[in-house]
């Protein structure tokens, strides 16, 4: 399944959102940093709630990326293939059983 990185494209970013509303969103630094990789689903609440309240280009454009995709096991194939420890799941989205 296709893999897309958003940096520093808010717009772009927040169409695939719109138009993926079923895939998965790796929040990751711009700089690598192995330890932090957040696995949310394109729609968890807790970026719903953020983009209400962001300031903006607050997603991409900032300290972090977003890596997407339709397959969430594909994200996590992404993700320990360059490095990362194996991504953490929001536990309001992806909480055992979901997903």
């Amino acid at each position: 399944m296709e893999i897309i990185e958003f940096e520093n494209q808010e717009q772009g970013y927040l169409r695939w959102l719109s138009d993926h509303p079923s895939g998965y969103v790796l929040n990751t630094y711009k700089k690598f940093r192995p330890q932090y990789a957040r696995l949310h689903s394109a729609s968890c609440v807790i970026m719903r709630l953020y983009m209400r309240h962001m300031v903006p280009d607050a997603f991409t454009c900032s300290e972090f990326k977003k890596v997407c995709s339709g397959s969430r096991a594909d994200l996590e194939l992404w993700a320990t293939a360059r490095g990362y420890s194996a991504p953490q799941v929001c536990r309001r989205c992806l909480a055992a059983g979901q997903h």
